[in-house]
C-alpha cells in the first residue's frame, strides 16, 4: 500500500515543494510543484512496475490531501516513523508498545480519506504518449497536461537509483 501526496492537487504539491526547500535535507536541489509532482508520479510507475516485474505483488496507491514532515512504514511487527532527512533519528514502535496500535490507526484513517486510483497494466511502450495515457487512465488527470518533455522526466527519474530524499 503506497500512501503519497496527491499530484493533482496544486496545492498539496505546492506546500509540499516549499516544505522540502525549507528542510535542511532539501537544500541544495530545487523543489517546485512540478518537480514534486514528477516525483510522485515517477513512484507511482516504479510500484506499477514492480508489480507488473512481481506477479505475487500486490500493488495499492492512494493520494493524500496533506503533507506532514514524517512518514509512516507500518508492517505485522513494526510502525517506523522516518523523516525525509536522513540525519534524523527514525521512532520505531514494536507490535507490542501502544504507540503501535496508534500508528496503525493513524494509517488507516488516512488510508480512508485519501483518494485511490485504478490498477490497469501498463502500456508495453513506456514513450511519452502511452504513458501519459495510462496516467490518465488509472486516474491521475494532471498527466494530459504535461509536455513530452515532463512525462520523459518522470521516467527518466523512475529509472534512476537516486533518492529524492539524499
Amino acid at each position: 500500500m503506497l500512501l503519497t501526496l496527491d499530484p493533482d492537487s496544486s496545492a498539496v504539491c505546492a506546500t509540499y515543494a516549499e516544505l522540502r526547500g525549507a528542510r535542511r535535507s532539501g537544500r541544495g536541489q530545487e523543489w517546485t510543484e512540478a518537480s514534486v509532482r514528477s516525483e510522485i508520479l515517477a513512484t507511482v510507475l516504479v510500484a506499477f512496475q514492480g508489480r507488473d516485474r512481481e506477479p505475487l505483488l500486490e500493488v495499492e496507491v492512494r493520494f493524500k490531501q496533506t503533507c506532514s514532515l514524517t512518514r509512516l512504514e507500518i508492517n505485522e511487527s513494526f510502525a517506523i516513523r522516518t523523516s525525509e532527512d536522513p540525519a534524523e533519528s527514525a521512532l520505531v514502535f514494536p507490535r507490542a508498545v501502544p504507540f503501535y496500535s496508534l500508528m496503525q490507526e493513524d494509517f488507516r484513517l488516512d488510508r480512508k480519506q485519501a483518494r485511490g486510483i485504478q490498477t490497469t497494466p501498463l502500456p508495453a511502450n513506456l514513450d511519452a504518449a502511452p504513458l501519459r495515457s495510462w496516467f490518465v487512465q488509472i486516474g491521475i488527470g494532471c498527466a494530459q497536461g504535461m509536455s513530452d518533455s515532463e512525462i520523459q522526466e518522470v521516467v527518466e527519474v523512475a529509472a534512476s537509483s537516486r533518492s529524492p530524499y539524499e
